[in-house]
């Protein structure tokens, strides 16, 4: 869908890279209900090399009727088999008033003891899920390992992470870094921009870090 428009799934498919004309799984987001667009602001899916790793946006979300909107999802590469899955407990209203989950592409870490997946939402919300163990749903609150709140203020482009701090570019706001220290982020941020990035609206404005060091 752009721009919400008409019914709609989120679809992942994928394919033997021998031999294109031979699919090998497909993944309907939302597959008895509707929605759960996958864009992550415009950024890919990921992988750690074992399996991929996709941000679902709005939708339902039921995990018990293969409905995942507003989740992370971990998937075997080839049949696209949901692994495990996270959802935001506060689907409805994340809905109700637009401020989609996953508006960033997941973010892998392989940086201490425990592997990282982190998004964001257009609340400015970012989230640090264990890659191991996403957490599921949870009815009361979110099983991630942290939050980190920006400001009231969409986050709809990537993150970068580099030696140890990552990067963070929210709409109207300075582009940030923040510590991370024993699989923690400090929520405060270690640096910032003078200037900042955006005009204030949900149009995708701020700003998309890049790493060019080879360290």
């Amino acid at each position: 869908s752009h721009g919400d428009n008409g019914d709609y799934h989120g679809w992942i498919m994928s394919y033997s890279a021998h031999d294109v004309t031979e699919q090998l799984g497909v993944l309907i987001t939302t597959l008895n209900g509707s929605e759960g667009g996958i864009w992550m602001a415009g950024g890919g899916l990921s992988s750690d090399g074992s399996y991929i790793f996709a941000g679902v946006a709005n939708g339902t979300c039921d995990p018990s009727t293969q409905d995942y909107g507003d989740s992370m999802l971990k998937l075997s590469p080839n049949n696209l088999k949901i692994i495990d899955s996270f959802s935001a407990f506060n689907y409805d209203e994340l809905n109700s008033s637009d401020d989609d989950f996953a508006s960033a592409e997941p973010l892998l870490i392989q940086s201490g003891s425990t592997p990282l997946v982190i998004t964001a939402d257009k609340l400015g919300v970012i989230y640090i899920i264990n890659q191991n163990d996403l957490g599921g749903y949870g009815k009361s609150k979110n099983n991630d390992i942290q939050e980190i709140s920006v400001g009231n203020t969409p986050i709809m482009n990537n993150m970068a992470f580099f030696d140890g701090q990552l990067y963070v570019g929210a709409n109207n706001m300075p582009l940030e870094s923040f510590n991370l220290s024993n699989n923690y982020f400090n929520p405060d941020p270690a640096s910032a921009t003078q200037n900042e990035f955006g005009n204030g609206g949900e149009d995708g404005q701020g700003t998309n870090p890049v790493i060019s060091s080879d360290g």
